[in-house]
């Protein structure tokens, strides 16, 4: 019979190193060695625009500030938890799937479980940032 999952949901901020440390110190406290993580943190902006994959609406244009925190809770963010649960991992003798070629000490392998919106594909009303790179991605 197989053990049940148990998690731990910490509400860290993703882009924040003591934010992410800290929830993966209470992981260890409550589950022991962290063998696995998954990483679905991420955020997205809305804001009509006049026309489709426009970035400027009758309010003026998007906000650099709301196009950078977008930025980093979805890139700098699932970088950071990846980082820092993979050393981890890689000091208890695990070695992330993403790290495959280095020679852990047991030979064991842990888990970083990386998520992404559909939308990144499929752009929603009003979510200009998204349509930015699908228009990137067909060029």
């Amino acid at each position: 019979m197989t053990k049940p999952f148990k998690n731990v949901d910490s509400g860290a901020d993703v882009t924040s190193e003591a934010d992410v440390t800290s929830a993966l110190n209470a992981a260890e406290r409550d589950l022991g060695v962290v063998t696995a993580v998954v990483n679905c943190a991420g955020v997205a902006v809305a804001q009509k625009s006049p026309r489709s994959g426009k970035t400027l609406s009758k309010r003026g244009p998007h906000s650099l500030e709301d196009f950078a925190r977008v930025l980093s809770v979805n890139t700098v963010g699932s970088f950071n938890v990846a980082r820092l649960a993979a050393e981890r991992m890689v000091r208890v003798g695990m070695a992330p799937a993403m790290l495959r070629r280095l020679q852990v000490k047991g030979g064991k392998q842990g888990t970083i479980i990386n998520t992404a919106s559909v939308a990144a594909f499929d752009g929603q009303i009003g979510q200009v940032f998204k349509r930015v790179c699908q228009d990137q991605q067909k060029q």
